[in-house]
């Protein structure tokens, strides 16, 4: 398939979709044109009535198109009948992202600068700096940051890899024992009563024959989500912790299905920010509704939750409830991470009308028998959006993000390859951290980027019966290094920086007071 804009083309059909940009004068116009195998674009100045260039690349007709600006440069985003999205860089002429796994054809694109944020169709897109991010880290507070400055507990159950770690201060070498792989400790924490105040449960984002993913995304089989929310119920229902326990399950998006209830305007702005020409987005509406359930045995069956009852006239329920119900919960000293979870509205209240626990809370849930999609995994497709940046915070993990070939890293990998790439990263990171640990680095240093193992001057390997020298750094014999500690000028530190992608199903845990529950799973 051909991505590049060069050569000239004319509009000789119809003119399905056009747009101008008032700022490099320049209108774009999506056209039908004879062969099926082209469905190109013409890009023309308002200066001259000669044609720019043409786009092709879309297998279909385009449909919708929009654009925005990342510095000085321009680009163009079409949406089309193929199921795509595709992102043009107007000055270079090429396409430098196509945006698949859409269920049905594109039929329109809206950028937001500021970000920028891609709206197609039904499903929410986020273009970021990802070689960036990623390696800088997301250095804003968190939630997990308000706990522990209380002396509260928490802890990450993780099955591929943990998306949380695009949290800078959770790459710290104080926080990495906190990380757990689900299907090896979760049950077991559970059954002896010994889950943190506040856990967060990840899904399986790669779809392999072995291990399907979980996680409710398309094109993901939804039998293995519900199987996997049901899991989660019972253990926790099974565990002696479940009468100091709430579950909050939740969704990052509605599905493309109708709602009759208009989006809220007029909230908070979460940071004062605000996007640039030609919107000047100010961040200060909600979207869709999306399913959410609380789930505790102090709870009253059959309860339904509408409006917030504050704690302003114009609050709703929505993600940042959370957060904002954990600081009421706890009662954390901390401020309000944001402006928005200091408006919106909080459930703590559902959690205090009994004065007992209920017992009537059925142990087991009815059996998902039945797959919802008519086909098994595929390891050999390419990987969505999210699934490369996954990728490329593996590749952060593991030292790769040095490399030339990083900002590109992921894109050609089937989502077996992927999957095996960040269980590795992974594991690697984990385990140099409890290495770093054992050495009693914990109170040095956060734990630096990884670097390959030229960038080493030093090695510890005692698990496996090689020579320790302690001092500049730690790495292993092999193509790569396992990791590295920050404590020379030699190792420099890096952290990932992008804003976390909202899991599909989350589940986490806290403490409260009696007779609240002292433990929330989210």
């Amino acid at each position: 398939m051909a991505t590049d804009l060069d050569g000239v083309a004319q509009c000789r059909f119809g003119v399905r979709c056009g747009r101008m940009d008032s700022r490099r004068k320049t209108t774009l116009s999506g056209v039908v044109m004879t062969s099926m195998a082209e469905r190109p674009g013409t890009v023309r100045s308002l200066d001259s009535s000669r044609s720019m260039c043409a786009l092709s690349g879309h297998s279909d007709e385009v449909n919708c198109l929009d654009f925005f600006m990342r510095g000085d440069r321009q680009y163009l985003v079409t949406g089309s009948e193929d199921m795509t999205a595709k992102i043009w860089d107007i000055q270079k002429k090429t396409c430098v992202e196509t945006l698949k796994g859409f269920m049905l054809p594109v039929v329109s694109v809206v950028c937001h600068p500021s970000l920028p944020l891609v709206i197609t169709g039904l499903i929410q897109l986020n273009l970021r700096e990802i070689s960036k991010f990623c390696i800088e880290g997301v250095k804003k507070k968190t939630i997990f940051d308000s706990l522990e400055e209380d002396g509260l507990s928490f802890g990450i159950y993780y099955q591929n890899i943990p998306a949380t770690l695009f949290y800078q201060s959770l790459r710290r070498l104080k926080h990495l024992l906190k990380f757990h792989q689900y299907s090896l400790r979760f049950k077991l924490d559970a059954a002896r009563g010994k889950l943190p105040n506040y856990v967060v449960i990840e899904q399986r984002y790669f779809d392999c024959k072995e291990f399907p993913a979980n996680d409710d995304h398309p094109s993901h089989d939804v039998a293995r989500g519900q199987r996997f929310v049901k899991e989660v119920y019972e253990t926790l229902r099974a565990s002696p912790q479940w009468n100091e326990t709430a579950l909050i399950i939740t969704y990052d998006e509605h599905g493309g299905f109708y709602d009759h209830v208009p989006t809220p305007v007029k909230v908070p702005q979460p940071d004062g920010i605000i996007g640039p020409d030609p919107y000047y987005f100010k961040f200060d509406r909600l979207g869709v509704r999306v399913p959410s359930f609380l789930i505790s045995p102090w709870v009253e069956k059959g309860t339904v939750i509408h409006e917030p009852n504050g704690p302003e006239e114009t609050s709703q329920y929505e993600h940042s409830s959370i957060p904002a119900t954990v600081k009421k919960l706890f009662n954390l000293r901390a401020n309000y991470l944001t402006k928005r979870d200091s408006w919106a509205g909080t459930f703590e209240s559902y959690l205090k009308v009994r004065k007992t626990p209920r017992t009537d809370c059925p142990e087991k849930l009815p059996e998902v028998t039945k797959s919802l999609r008519p086909f098994g995994a595929n390891e050999d497709k390419s990987l969505s959006e999210f699934q490369v940046e996954l990728i490329q915070l593996a590749s952060q993990l593991n030292g790769d993000h040095v490399l030339n070939s990083y900002p590109d890293i992921g894109k050609t990998m089937s989502v077996g390859e992927a999957n095996r790439y960040a269980e590795d990263a992974v594991s690697r990171f984990l385990e140099a951290g409890r290495i770093a640990l054992r050495a009693d680095f914990k109170n040095i240093s956060p734990l630096a980027s990884l670097r390959p193992k030229r960038h080493f001057s030093a090695a510890l390997r005692p698990k496996f019966g090689l020579r320790s020298r302690l001092g500049q750094g730690v790495s292993v014999l092999g193509r790569w290094a396992l990791f590295g500690l920050a404590l020379t000028e030699e190792l420099s530190s890096g952290y990932c920086k992008r804003m976390c992608y909202m899991p599909e199903q989350v589940l986490l845990q806290e403490d409260v007071l009696e007779p609240k529950p002292t433990s929330i799973c989210y």
